[in-house]
């Protein structure tokens, strides 16, 4: 089966982008095509080889990949997660390769010759592994800096080369730290990001800044109220223990269930998937960042045109956005896994509103606003009720009704699944600032 072509269309409603931003949203397109393409392709081949007779035929024996293959891999890799890009990283450097090249060597004002020198592949490779380490300082530059992930080619272009001449850069004189990581030995500049002249913004997919929110989710669901006994609905005093309980439960289903999915990729590695569902947080970026601000119906809405523009099949982007939500919380990376859940949403998995919910509430890898969280989680267990499909808790059939009735209290509800009849449902939420 062939993966559709994907048509570069605007991702932003045509009455609200200018030509520029409709241009960072062709962008946003192409790269939704390459993650798709790069992880579903194996899916879907996995699937279809299921139904075909065995023996008789051609058997094609693959080989491993040689070490300059998979080096051009490794480069693919990163000019995907940067956004430039190169399509499915399969190692061979192609015309959409040389064309991720150049638009990378634009970015950082190199010659646009479509081959990387090997300072420019030292400088690319460096960062891409800053990216995969994170750690705080590779966060903060990331969340806050208009640029995203760019922000770290900058730093380390500026680290080895200095401030391009008239870029209107702070040059300052780095401490350098090396850290020792699963991708080797990063050598890591502790320094705060270079400010970058309002005229040397680069154009392409727009990265805009998402407030990362408090703590860290991992963090958080192995605290003593979570891993604590568990709460039984008949046992339920607080609602907001218990449906911390029921995030974290469902955080760990989301990395079991794409793991699962994972597995059944063939010729992908881990590491590789990983990196196409990093390159996937900046392109749903300006989706997540409206969930504090906008209006739940506006952004499933906008994030449902984003996905009918692309041309992507539906099928396939949800099974990218079930791998993509587990790798999100198996390494933290909440835009990741929050862009999945919206692009899940969207794809009529009602189901996955409830994250969006507890994201909001707590403030993970969102600003804080526990109205608008309550209100997701309330349309969740609406949906639910009306017949969607349950996605977390389905093997011992009481979780839909302790997250229901926790949510109906959180809601100013009576203790009581009697009083349900009486229900605030659907009203504006009104949350006691007093607990």
């Amino acid at each position: 089966m062939l993966i559709k072509k994907l048509i570069a269309v605007a991702a932003i409603a045509a009455t609200l982008a200018s030509p520029a931003q409709r241009a960072a949203a062709d962008a946003g397109d192409a790269i939704l095509g390459a993650i798709v393409g790069g992880i579903v392709t194996g899916v879907v081949v996995n699937e279809a080889n299921k139904n075909k007779p065995r023996g008789g035929g051609t058997v094609y024996v693959a080989r491993p990949d040689s070490p300059q293959r998979a080096a051009n891999r490794v480069t693919q890799n990163a000019l995907n997660y940067f956004s430039f890009n190169a399509g499915y990283a399969d190692g061979v450097f192609g015309a959409r390769t040389a064309a991720a090249v150049r638009a990378y060597q634009a970015f950082l004002g190199f010659p646009q010759t479509g081959k990387l020198t090997g300072t420019e592949h030292d400088i690319l490779i460096t960062a891409y592994n800053r990216g995969q380490a994170g750690g705080y300082d590779v966060t903060q530059m990331v969340s806050t800096d208009p640029m995203g992930t760019r922000a770290l080619l900058v730093s380390q272009r500026n680290l080895v080369l200095g401030p391009p001449p008239g870029s209107g850069s702070v040059s300052s004189t780095p401490t350098v730290a090396t850290m020792d990581t699963d991708l080797g030995t990063v050598t890591v500049p502790e320094t705060t990001t270079p400010e970058v002249a309002s005229n040397d913004t680069p154009m392409g997919l727009p990265l805009i800044p998402v407030p990362t929110g408090k703590g860290n989710l991992a963090e958080f669901c192995s605290g003593s109220d979570v891993t604590g006994p568990r709460i039984t609905l008949a046992a339920m005093t607080d609602p907001v223990p218990a449906l911390n309980q029921a995030f974290c439960g469902a955080r760990a289903e989301a990395i079991e269930a794409s793991a699962a999915l994972a597995s059944g990729v063939q010729g992908v590695s881990m590491a590789d998937i990983e990196a196409q569902c990093d390159a996937l947080g900046p392109v749903v970026q300006s989706y997540v960042s409206m969930l504090n601000g906008t209006d739940r119906a506006q952004v499933i809405s906008a994030v449902d045109t984003f996905i009918n523009d692309s041309g992507t099949d539906r099928g396939q982007l949800a099974s990218t956005a079930q791998i993509c939500l587990g790798v999100g919380y198996k390494k933290d990376e909440l835009n990741v896994a929050l862009g999945s859940a919206l692009l899940l949403v969207a794809l009529d998995e009602a189901a996955y509103g409830e994250l969006m919910g507890h994201h909001l509430y707590h403030g993970f890898g969102v600003s804080e606003n526990q109205n608008r969280g309550v209100d997701w989680l309330v349309w969740t267990t609406d949906e639910l009720e009306a017949g969607a499909t349950p996605v977390f808790g389905t093997v011992d059939g009481v979780r839909g009704a302790l997250v229901d009735e926790a949510v109906y209290r959180l809601n100013g509800g009576a203790p009581s699944s009697a009083a349900k009849n009486t229900s605030s449902k659907g009203k504006l939420p009104v949350i006691n600032t007093n607990n």
